[in-house]
């Protein structure tokens, strides 16, 4: 994830008043999905948002709520600063 794009996802988190635990745990959640394709994800899709989301539970055997935590970041940023169709 860019510099660029990750200070406008920090920001709006900001605007939301937004704990800074919360916006670490979203923070990692939207980098682990990037890491994880090896792309920006502006660049994604709902499939792969998928399989990361898969690879979380079954893979690495994450708890429910940690993955619910990283699913909300991640709706969070394509509501907030790409939504569909833009």
């Amino acid at each position: 994830m860019s510099n660029d794009l990750k200070t406008q996802f920090l920001n709006q988190m900001t605007l939301q008043r937004f704990s800074h635990h919360t916006k670490n745990n979203y923070l990692r959640g939207i980098e682990g999905l990037a890491q994880f394709h090896h792309q920006s994800p502006d660049t994604l899709t709902n499939d792969q948002i998928q399989e990361y989301l898969r690879y979380l539970l079954e893979d690495r055997k994450l708890a429910w709520g940690t993955c619910n935590n990283y699913f909300s970041g991640i709706i969070f940023f394509y509501i907030h600063l790409h939504p569909p169709g833009v």
